[in-house]
């Protein structure tokens, strides 16, 4: 009967939909997720960021240390050879 093909035509559009709808959901959700991991290596990347800068201070502040060190060895090393040659 009419009704019965029509009925069967609305059940079968409204199957595509929901089929349509739920493929929609899941590439939403899929997009949604994709940006979450996306704010979190970007969080991540930016404390690695962070302290590469800080290793990168302390490293140039053991660089002038080290400097410091050596120029005031020099100054000593002469010092005690000047001191070494007056007395010979």
């Amino acid at each position: 009967s009419n009704t019965t093909a029509m009925a069967r035509v609305i059940s079968t559009c409204l199957r595509e939909e929901r089929r349509i709808l739920s493929s929609v959901s899941t590439q939403e959700q899929g997009a949604l997720e994709q940006s979450l991991q996306n704010s979190v290596a970007f969080k991540r990347q930016k404390s690695m960021d962070n302290r590469v800068g800080i290793i990168r201070g302390s490293v140039q502040l053991v660089d002038q240390a080290v400097k410091y060190i050596e120029d005031m060895q020099d100054d000593f090393d002469f010092c005690y050879k000047t001191l070494q040659s007056r007395e010979a």
